[in-house]
């Protein structure tokens, strides 16, 4: 058996690890990932793309804000930043989350303009996907969630709908607050 100084076997070990990066660099090449938070509206899992998501925190104490639509429950301090928070059920469904029932968080998301609280029922955590796991999958929503799912992953048997926050928040009803 052939004895090896220290540095050869340093040498051996850097030529194995840049050959077996080349080849998993080569396998990945030209696919992307894709981030989004997994929640739960009603009894519907949909991603949030991790791009507009700011912060996830414990449903806060709101100050509620008279004359405005019902699913706007008030305004809340986040960081010294006023966030309105809006029951994203609410304003899909009509019916607002009972808060007393329910230990909801806030999906605290934004686009350039501002961010906005979103109450969801419950957050699961972040999913990763290659773009090429997208799907074209019919997963079966509520025509008023539909119309902000443009595109879904699939894993297993699973399919995520991914709902876009920037289209929720560039939707003219939604910036509609007042009554």
């Amino acid at each position: 058996m052939e004895m090896r100084t220290p540095f050869e076997l340093l040498k051996l070990t850097e030529q194995k690890y840049k050959q077996r990066s080349v080849t998993t660099l080569e396998r990945t090449e030209g696919t992307q990932e894709w981030t989004g938070v997994l929640f739960r509206i009603e009894q519907d899992k949909l991603l949030a793309p991790m791009a507009t998501v700011m912060e996830i925190v414990p449903m806060e104490e709101y100050t509620p804000v008279p004359g405005v639509q019902p699913w706007v429950l008030g305004l809340v301090n986040l960081h010294g930043n006023l966030v309105t928070v809006v029951d994203l059920e609410g304003y899909l469904y009509g019916r607002n989350i009972d808060l007393q029932r329910h230990d909801c968080k806030l999906l605290v998301v934004s686009n350039r303009r501002y961010q906005v609280g979103l109450v969801v029922r419950e957050v699961f955590g972040m999913k990763h996907f290659w773009q090429g796991e997208t799907s074209e999958a019919d997963v079966r929503l509520d025509p008023k969630v539909q119309r902000y799912v443009q595109s879904a992953f699939s894993r297993h048997g699973e399919h995520y709908a991914v709902f876009e926050i920037e289209r929720l928040l560039a939707d003219r009803n939604f910036q509609h607050l007042s009554r």
